[in-house]
């Protein structure tokens, strides 16, 4: 069998994982707080043996480069995969405890004395008055502690631009957002959540990004493009198993040919 089959294979294999992931964002085109993920692709040549029935592929990959011998096939790997944090639409929904970030910035979520980071601002008060995210956890303040509003006390509760937290004319607490500078050290958990896990850039309150009360982010999945994309990759996928088909077909003629001669 060619060589060429490999590469045509690994090509599907890359366009099926690039699939799964534009059939999610899609999947997630409506869900609060949600953020699109793509793929990072790299061109590596990989050494190939001749052997008896076809190449066996060794384990090792360099980098493409020129001048290089015709032992080596060329193929498109899977290098890594990105999110995209732009922000989305602010959709009013009238809720006092919906809460949005209007700039970059990450509420501070506690969730089995683990801290995790969310855009979701979707919060209801627990059986003990704290704040919690739809997660289950907890929303934290600026200061680190879990946010209480007494049910029963009077006054109507505000939020200002800032994150300050009113029972009517007392301050009860300040949400705290945080920027998160390494953007490649943020992974997804679920739940929308995020977990943080740079160390040299620390989680730092965000000086501009603002609060809206009774409001949440929608998710930044723009499903005109994903569609795009999604047509797009079903074409490639079809021709590269196109591709496999012909050296399948090549090879079965190749073996009653030399048959045929006997």
């Amino acid at each position: 069998m060619g060589s060429g089959v490999f590469g045509a294979a690994e090509g599907a294999k890359v366009q099926a994982r690039y699939l799964d992931v534009i059939s999610n964002n899609l999947a997630n085109a409506g869900t609060v707080g949600y953020k699109a993920d793509d793929l990072n692709f790299g061109d590596f040549l990989v050494k190939a043996k001749s052997k008896d029935y076809g190449f066996v592929l060794e384990k090792e990959n360099t980098p493409k480069s020129v001048n290089l011998d015709q032992s080596h096939q060329s193929m498109v790997k899977i290098v890594g995969q990105r999110t995209d944090f732009s922000q989305g639409f602010l959709k009013a929904t009238g809720n006092t405890f919906d809460i949005a970030i209007d700039g970059e910035g990450f509420f501070q979520v506690e969730v089995d004395n683990n801290t995790y980071f969310s855009r979701d601002g979707r919060c209801v008060l627990n059986g003990e008055g704290e704040l919690v995210h739809t997660s289950g956890g907890k929303i934290l303040d600026d200061g680190g502690s879990p946010i209480v509003i007494d049910p029963e006390e009077e006054g109507q509760v505000v939020i200002n631009d800032e994150g300050l937290i009113f029972q009517g004319k007392t301050e009860i607490a300040k949400i705290g957002v945080y920027t998160l500078e390494d953007k490649g050290k943020i992974s997804k958990m679920g739940h929308n959540l995020f977990e943080y896990t740079s160390v040299q850039s620390p989680p730092e309150e965000s000086e501009e990004a603002l609060v809206r009360q009774g409001f949440v982010e929608k998710s930044n999945v723009n499903p005109i493009a994903e569609m795009t994309k999604m047509i797009k990759i079903n074409r490639h996928f079809e021709y590269m198993t196109k591709v496999i088909k012909a050296y399948k077909d090549t090879d079965q003629r190749s073996i009653q040919d030399v048959g045929a001669s006997r």
